[in-house]
């Protein structure tokens, strides 16, 4: 691979110095997870989101307080400091600051140098850059910076299996559900929050001869009716049905019956439901006994420590926007592994794989944050 990144960047972690053993384990990861250039992406975004919290953090020292976002003021400080360019006194305070050597303009010219199909990836957090500032004062609400009409191409762009620092997601919850349902036909497939249908094109790309039945649900009609039109295009030949589905209410009152699905997809939905138990249990009504839950998610080294897919999202209200906060659910947004195990096990799951392993990543690699989980419903 060509050396074509600036070496005063900061990374986590150089994957070229890991033990040869190690290095080896994660090139041999499917879905090409642990291929080099899939590490330096996440390297690369990682660093670009701390160039842009420092700017952010400038322009934030003279606005007046209180601020109307504090709690996106305290993410900005914790993951600086985890980055190393502040140091936070006993009160959360700064008391030193170190500036990066290079410009965010400088890490995203490598990183489109390395991979250019990174480009939405910088789109989307280029669009929060614009706005941050404004939402964390209140001069503006994350929907008036993200979810306008002129906004739209940028989430089209990112969900997509186009953009590199997204297909992953979507290749890991295809190769579990493949591995889930090897061999069977007349499949019943419900996917939740299916967005803009990348997943559902992904999967179909493995199963489409298996399918007997695919339903695909999206709450925003928009999406919903996108979606439509590139599925049925893509896969002509697969049965499907495109529902409106709210996975903060029962799912019965909805039009979806119990036992009617032996596969649930939800690739980066889950986090979003507002009683994520509940969700789960609503999902485990749709299963067949025996059947699988497919889920992908982004997840943290640890219960709130702030990590660099953070920045778009948290901005809108729905992230963090929660009605279970305990024990198994400690904050909103992106969880834990160790959480979303006791969350499935609690709603009556037995976790069946797990792609990648992370017992294994979290001992040499604390910024990996890509799951995907295949958990059974009891027969």
């Amino acid at each position: 691979m060509p050396r074509c990144y600036d070496r005063r960047v900061h990374f986590t972690v150089d994957f070229e110095q890991l033990p040869p053993a190690i290095r080896e384990w994660f090139l041999a990861l499917p879905e090409e997870l642990g291929a080099t250039r899939f590490f330096r992406a996440n390297e690369l975004l990682n660093a670009y989101v701390d160039r842009l919290l420092c700017e952010h953090l400038d322009a934030l020292a003279a606005a007046p307080a209180p601020l109307a976002r504090p709690e996106l003021h305290a993410w900005l400080l914790r993951k600086l400091e985890r980055a190393g360019f502040v140091e936070l006194d006993p009160w959360g305070r700064v008391a030193r600051r170190r500036a990066p050597e290079e410009s965010a303009a400088a890490v995203a010219a490598i990183a489109l140098a390395e991979s250019p199909d990174l480009a939405p990836s910088l789109a989307l957090f280029d669009a929060a850059r614009a706005g941050f500032v404004d939402v964390v004062t209140g001069k503006k609400s994350g929907a008036d910076v993200l979810l306008t009409p002129a906004a739209v191409p940028l989430w089209k762009a990112y969900f997509d299996n186009a953009n590199f620092g997204y297909a992953a997601n979507n290749r890991v919850a295809a190769r579990l559900c493949a591995d889930a349902v090897a061999g069977r036909r007349g499949l019943r497939v419900v996917e939740l929050g299916g967005g803009l249908g990348s997943a559902a094109e992904a999967l179909l790309a493995r199963l489409a001869p298996q399918i007997g039945r695919y339903v695909f649900t999206e709450l925003s009609p928009f999406f919903l009716s996108g979606a439509k039109r590139k599925l049925a295009a893509a896969f002509p030949t697969v049965p499907f049905e495109f529902r409106p589905l709210d996975v903060n209410r029962p799912f019965d009152e909805q039009g979806a019956t119990a036992a009617s699905a032996d596969l649930v997809l939800a690739v980066n939905v889950l986090h979003v439901a507002r009683d994520v138990g509940r969700t789960l249990a609503e999902a485990r009504r749709l299963l067949a006994p025996g059947g699988t839950l497919v889920m992908v998610e982004c997840v943290r080294p640890a219960p709130g420590v702030p990590i660099y897919v953070d920045y778009p999202f948290q901005l809108l209200d729905e992230f963090w926007r929660i009605d279970d906060a305990g024990p198994l659910r400690p904050h909103g947004g992106f969880l834990t592994l160790r959480d979303w195990r006791g969350l499935l096990e609690r709603a009556g799951f037995e976790l069946r794989a797990r792609l990648p392993d992370h017992e294994t990543i979290e001992k040499w690699y604390a910024g990996y944050h890509l799951v995907g989980l295949a958990a059974a419903a009891p027969e």
